[in-house]
């Protein structure tokens, strides 16, 4: 009868048998976070839109700058990955390690601007 709580999600172990569900059962979709898009803001590819749909996503130019946005059970998070200029995110400079992004996040590689959005 140990118990394990992780995020929203309870596990409990039980010795004796099968336990028949009591509430609905976990789908993969719902190990996954909500859909999210990319949304350029300015340059010529201003109101352009990427659904960000894989696990990774990559944006940038390689050689020059890269941010790596990870899909995961636990939500959305960026990186900088690639290339000697350093990307912001939300005015500040985005590291190696990955940083949680949520609704509005603001991204600028270069000078183009992006928005990270929920649907």
């Amino acid at each position: 009868h140990d118990v394990i709580k992780l995020a929203k999600y309870r596990i409990e172990f039980i010795a004796d048998g099968i336990r028949p569900l009591t509430g609905a059962a976990l789908s993969p979709a719902a190990l996954q976070p909500a859909p999210a898009v990319i949304e350029v803001l300015n340059g010529s590819n201003a109101g352009k839109r990427l659904a960000l749909t894989k696990p990774h996503t990559s944006l940038g130019r390689s050689g020059v700058q890269v941010v790596v946005i990870s899909r995961t059970v636990a939500g959305y998070a960026a990186a900088h990955t690639e290339g000697e200029r350093v990307p912001l995110l939300n005015g500040m400079a985005l590291g190696a390690q990955p940083q949680p992004l949520v609704d509005g996040d603001m991204i600028d590689l270069s000078g183009t601007r992006m928005a990270f959005r929920m649907n």
